[in-house]
């Protein structure tokens, strides 16, 4: 997988070459953007360089946790995404 995503992408040691954001303006439904306080790319980065690539997009913070927040805030997570996703009902 590693190699096919490095042979694509790029190296991610030396930068993706490759823009995902292309075309993220466009998306005009509500985001959610989940951040928290314990990683290098936490809520003020995901204020600062996330929330502006989308047109509709709110930033939820998850206090005490880090990437991986969803196994270690599993409540808070799940409490999160639940009343996003209630918005659709």
């Amino acid at each position: 997988i590693e190699f096919v995503r490095n042979k694509r992408l790029g190296n991610p040691q030396k930068g993706f070459p490759y823009d995902f954001s292309v075309g993220l303006e466009n998306f005009t439904r509500p985001v959610l953007i989940i951040g928290t306080t314990c990683s290098s790319l936490g809520f003020d980065n995901q204020i600062r360089l996330t929330r502006p690539l989308f047109s509709n997009a709110s930033v939820v913070k998850i206090e005490n946790a880090g990437h991986r927040y969803i196994t270690e805030k599993p409540d808070a997570t799940l409490a999160v995404l639940k009343s996003y996703l209630s918005e659709f009902q």
